[in-house]
Formats: structure tokens, sequence, C-alpha cells
């Protein structure tokens, strides 16, 4: 689901699929998550937030799922060209890493992207 105003976005989303997507011996997996982007008509600069948390259910998985979350920045270079930044986030239970604690693991990515059509 989205909404679309002049400035803002928003996003929400949420699946539950019969399956094991992660081919780790769950029943079913959950998903769901939410974003907004604030990027005002004809300026090159946008700013975004997300987060999701996925959910391995079953007998083996009894500790809580995952998180992620990102905070971006990005400035548009010219109409085919975009420079971004982004703080992000994530948790995986301990499920995941065997014996291990929760992990939480933080990070910074730089990004470069270009399109071949301009944007508008």
């Amino acid at each position: 689901m989205a909404y679309k105003l002049y400035a803002h976005t928003f996003m929400a989303s949420y699946s539950r699929s019969v399956s094991d997507v992660y081919s780790l011996g769950a029943d079913a997996t959950e998903s769901s998550g939410g974003a907004w982007t604030w990027k005002r008509p004809g300026r090159s600069v946008a700013l975004s937030n997300s987060f999701g948390y996925t959910d391995l259910i079953g007998a083996r998985f009894s500790a809580p799922g995952s998180w992620t979350a990102q905070s971006a920045l990005s400035r548009e270079l010219h109409d085919h060209l975009v420079v971004g930044v982004a703080f992000t986030y994530a948790q995986y239970p301990q499920t995941i890493f065997a014996d291990l604690s929760n992990q939480n693991h933080f990070g910074v990515n730089v990004s470069l992207s270009w399109s071949p059509s301009a944007r508008r």
C-alpha cells in the first residue's frame, strides 16, 4: 500500500508465505515493512527512512525475528545521476547465528546511481 502527497510518499507492506523463503526449516515466513520519502518536486534533495521486520515461524524458531532500518539522504547531480548516503541498522536473532547472542550490525552506504532515462 502506498500514498503520495505533494512532497511525501508513504508505503507499507505485509506478507505471509506458507513456506521457508530462506531454506532454514521454517513452516512460514512473515515480513512487514514501511517507508517514508520526502522530496519536493523540482528540488534535487530527497530524504527517506525505511524499516523491515522478518519472522521465521516454526518450532525451531522461538527467538524474535530480524529488524532492519535505514535513513538516507540523496541529491540529484543532474537528470541521470544521483548520489546518496545511508545509515543502516540490522538485528538478527540467535537462531540465524547458531550459538551467538543477538547480532546488531550498523553500516554506512554511499551510492552513485545512473539512469538511462531522465528523472522527472
